[in-house]
């Protein structure tokens, strides 16, 4: 909702929402138990709606999309051999409706992006 709307309208309700501030402030506030790092794997989260997140790994064609609570695999894509994903991100057009942004290159190389 921060997106499309102002400070203001920001609603707290979210159990996993994070509180608004700068990034300075967050890197200061943020400490995790166990630093875990993903390379070449890309998430996007969605707590609008039906609660959900979204995986594919960074080269690869496949997208899967799970259930938030419980990590059932949802719906799975399977792009055209020659995209490989880069990118992808839940894109919310309101409180219910949500899209899945990808971004794809095609090809060997990073060079001829396509969303």
């Amino acid at each position: 909702r921060l997106l499309v709307g102002s400070q203001d309208d920001f609603s707290f309700e979210d159990k996993y929402s994070v509180p608004f501030m700068s990034r300075e402030q967050f890197a200061l506030s943020y400490k995790p138990l166990r630093p875990i790092k993903y390379p070449d794997q890309d998430f996007s989260i969605s707590t609008s709606g039906r609660e959900r997140f979204a995986a594919a790994r960074v080269g690869e064609n496949e997208v899967t999309v799970h259930d938030l609570k419980d990590g059932a695999v949802i719906q799975t894509f399977s792009l055209p051999q020659n995209l490989k994903v880069m990118k992808l991100a839940f894109v919310h057009l309101d409180q219910i409706s949500s899209l899945l942004y990808l971004l794809l290159w095609e090809g060997e190389d990073k060079t001829s992006l396509q969303g």
